[in-house]
């Protein structure tokens, strides 16, 4: 926990109050790199710290869909607009790794086009799934 009186060290508010680091790397909890902020402070000088290039911001781990077969049950089963397990597996999943899949399903499609020709394949388990 931050040393010091509970309010904001830039503003003096008391309301909203975040633990804030110092030199901005999130990962050095020591006690003299800590300090109380509001969140509006402590988003403004995240911000400020991210343009100047400062610090190190931890990351997440939001896995997403691990393969291409998770990826396309996960759009299946989302329906645009409601917050299912569907889309949360597809917002999870990092934005290169979604271009990736994207692209091995064009990838996929082109295959089985050039395979069939312009004219419709011969029988429903030769269409493509998707």
């Amino acid at each position: 926990m931050a040393p010091g009186p509970r309010r904001c060290e830039l503003c003096g508010s008391a309301r909203f109050l975040v633990v804030d680091h110092w030199d901005g790397d999130e990962q050095n909890n020591t006690a003299s790199n800590l300090r109380w902020l509001c969140k509006s402070c402590n988003t403004g000088l995240g911000a400020a710290m991210a343009r100047a290039g400062i610090g190190r911001r931890t990351r997440q781990y939001n896995p997403g869909a691990r393969t291409l077969a998770e990826y396309v049950q996960a759009v299946a089963q989302h329906r645009r607009g409601a917050h299912d397990e569907g889309g949360r597996i597809i917002h999870e999943t990092p934005k290169e790794k979604r271009r990736e899949f994207a692209a091995e399903i064009w990838r996929r499609r082109w295959s089985r086009y050039a395979q069939c020709g312009r004219r419709r394949c011969a029988s429903p388990t030769d269409e493509v799934p998707f």
